[in-house]
């Protein structure tokens, strides 16, 4: 690693990991202890100890590593047959295993030491400790979705309820209708008929009873829900201050390899977010820094050259607006030239020397793949892979990237993001017979008007409409779609709704046709199929079980409205950056290794063991995949074979890189098509070389 920081936080996560690894160390040995013939047993320490030998070669702690791979040989003797599985060898593991704690023990940080006033202070009573246990993420995030199916279910269960409550007024309606008609018939009928129509009543008032039992039941069921919902969510929560060191660190290291001078200011970021949202945006937000520093901060004689302060100034601020969580990073450096990222675009062929853009469209194409001005490749900027990765992370997240910038004073990037990637609530809205949601939390107001109305502010130039003092634009969601110019007025009808939104820099109203009623919804991601389509933000299964796309009304109201109606031209992608698949066991290594190719502006994405990868599969094609070999569920062998059985699949290239190089191995892996075979712990060098070498680059 190349600075004590990342040297710091790779141990941390070296530590947990490598406690886990000896907690489950030690259950096997409890298994074992009960009988010594137990060959799983062995399967699974050796497996374990693989995968903390791995891990305490890369964070450089070789006393740990040379004895978790002395007893891992053991292991893998004993599962052979080659050592005898007696109490002796038991208990050569245990004493192993203890060593191993002892040695970890001794690379946790100290715990502080009471003071001998604390030391005769009474301890708190049972009621004021507020005890702390840890809990695995990925079993909170399943009883958060958990919550979430419970949730929709019960909300799909009201429907009924309330379909169940039409019905029974339908009942009343058609016997108070036949206790009328029962009048003109004659008395000795009646009395019969009359007994009947009683019991009909009785029926009915039976059923209102029942549905009023049901819907109360219900609604201590969603107020129950809303509550756990709500807990659920706030053990995801994150205080995004806590990223704010790392992030000034990273402000401070580039300025001063740049030879800037930067003061870095710190807004309004007390607030919360999701841990997994924040968790995959902090990458991006640290390369946002880096072109602030690279691209806009000027050097202190360039300032002074232009009457600037010599210390420039970048801004951070998290702020929340509405269901959303908001992001702003600004500096006050070069801002953007639109002149240059035109004539950019031109000598990559994204456009023609006749297209007209607008200002807003031009310096949307940095985030396009390959596209940089910087004529200078260096460890910081000038490959072009940047601002598109960001961009895609962000939308990955159901989230939005704005870019405002002024040549001279500066650039502002604004990032929007979902508060939670939890449930939401859609409204569902109707355009020319297509369904449509839009996220709840992103509506401020919805109004109706009149048809006639709207005729007339459609035919202006500009249509504007005003609503509790404030303007809004106008445009017809099936024109900002390209769907349909204009609303097809149906006979009879007086009033269509309109929906308002008040972004950040503009405020804009969409006409509907109609309305389709509201769900509770969990957004899910779309396939990279939709990665040009950056007006979805996602997509949700309704309780009917269709389909319904979520859009992403800011990018198109920015387009339609504050952009000036110009249609946006779908730029040809001319190279994206390569992405890895690395699949291992060790949280660790996936950790350096990620890290290592990032910095090589790959994008790198990361799986456990061989079934998470095959999940990773079918929401995207990597360029090539560096596999480990032992792994829990689906070792790398079972993953390579299920790779190279799928045609879609079967020419990525495979790097396997694992402790066991054995000749076996390697003609293993040969007769699977795998084109290298490297040992652990790998030389970053020799790793770059054979990715470049593989992907056909220099």
């Amino acid at each position: 690693m190349n600075t004590n920081d990342e040297n710091e936080t790779l141990l941390k996560i070296f530590l947990e990991e490598a406690k886990d690894l000896l907690d489950a160390v030690s259950a096997t040995l409890q298994v074992w202890s009960k009988d010594l013939n137990n060959k799983s047993c062995f399967a699974d320490l050796k497996r374990d100890l693989h995968t903390l030998k791995g891990g305490a070669r890369m964070v450089n702690q070789p006393a740990l590593s040379s004895l978790a791979h002395e007893t891992e040989s053991f292991c893998e003797s004993l599962l052979a047959g080659g050592i005898p599985a007696d109490r002796q060898a038991y208990e050569k593991v245990c004493a192993n295993q203890d060593q191993m704690v002892h040695i970890l023990e001794g690379l946790l940080p100290p715990k502080p030491v009471a003071s001998t006033e604390d030391s005769v202070k009474p301890e708190s009573s049972p009621d004021t400790v507020n005890d702390m246990i840890r809990i695995r993420s990925d079993l909170l995030e399943k009883l958060n979705n958990l919550s979430i199916e419970s949730n929709i279910t019960r909300v799909n269960m009201g429907h009924y309820v309330d379909n169940f409550n039409t019905h029974i007024g339908e009942i009343a309606r058609l016997t108070k209708s036949l206790q009328e008609k029962c009048r003109l018939i004659p008395k000795s009928v009646d009395l019969h008929v009359n007994s009947e129509i009683v019991g009909l009543i009785n029926l009915n008032k039976n059923l209102v009873q029942v549905h009023g039992n049901i819907d109360a039941l219900l609604s201590q069921q969603s107020r129950v829900e809303m509550e756990l919902q709500d807990r659920l969510v706030d053990t995801r929560m994150v205080a995004f201050s806590s990223v704010v060191p790392r992030l000034s660190r990273i402000t401070r290291q580039i300025a001063a390899e740049l030879h800037k001078k930067v003061d870095f200011t710190v807004l309004d970021v007390e607030g919360e977010i999701d841990r997994t949202v924040l968790e995959h945006l902090v990458p991006s937000l640290e390369h946002l820094l880096r072109n602030a520093l690279d691209h806009g901060i000027e050097l202190p004689e360039k300032r002074l050259l232009s009457n600037k302060p010599e210390i420039g100034n970048i801004q951070l601020r998290f702020f929340r607006m509405g269901n959303e969580a908001c992001i702003e990073i600004s500096d006050n450096g070069a801002g953007i030239d639109p002149e240059v990222i035109r004539k950019k675009a031109i000598k990559l062929g994204l456009v023609s020397e006749e297209t007209r853009l607008t200002t807003d469209e031009m310096i949307r194409y940095i985030m396009e793949p390959g596209f940089s001005t910087s004529e200078v490749i260096s460890e910081i900027s000038g490959r072009g892979v940047g601002m598109d990765v960001v961009n895609t992370v962000v939308k990955g997240l159901g989230g939005n990237l704005a870019i405002e910038s002024q040549l001279g004073q500066g650039t502002k990037f604004t990032i929007r993001l979902p508060f939670t990637m939890s449930v939401n609530r859609a409204l569902l809205v109707v355009v020319q017979g297509q369904n449509y949601g839009i996220l709840l939390s992103n509506i401020e107001s919805i109004i109706l008007m009149n048809v006639q109305e709207i005729k007339e502010v459609l035919n202006l130039t500009t249509p504007v409409i005003t609503h509790n003092d404030k303007v809004y634009q106008l445009k017809y969601l099936g024109d900002a779609l390209s769907v349909q110019e204009k609303p097809i007025f149906v006979d009879m009808q007086e009033n269509m709704p309109v929906l308002l939104f008040n972004f950040l820099d503009f405020n804009a109203a969409l006409l509907v046709d109609s309305l389709a009623g509201s769900q509770e919804i969990v957004v899910q991601t779309l396939g990279p199929q939709f990665k040009l389509m950056d007006i979805f933000s996602g997509g949700t299964l309704l309780s009917d079980g269709s389909v319904v796309i979520i859009l992403d009304v800011y990018t198109i109201a920015a387009r339609a409205i504050k952009n000036g109606n110009e249609k946006m031209e779908v730029p040809v992608i001319t190279k994206k950056p390569a992405v890895v698949l690395v699949v291992d066991d060790s949280v660790t290594i996936r950790t350096v290794t990620k890290n290592f190719l990032e910095r090589h502006k790959f994008m790198v994405v990361t799986a456990k063991d061989g079934l998470e990868a095959l999940e990773k599969l079918e929401q995207m094609r990597p360029d090539i995949i560096l596999l480990d070999v032992e792994m829990p569920r689906m070792d790398g062998f079972q993953f390579a074979e299920k790779v190279r059985s799928d045609a879609q699949y079967a020419n990525i290239p495979i790097v396997m890189i694992t402790f066991c190089a054995g000749d076996e191995q390697k003609r293993h892996a040969e007769a699977l098509g795998i084109k290298k075979f490297m040992g652990k712990p790998y030389q970053e060098l020799e790793l770059l070389e054979t990715i470049n070498a593989l992907l056909g680059k220099t």
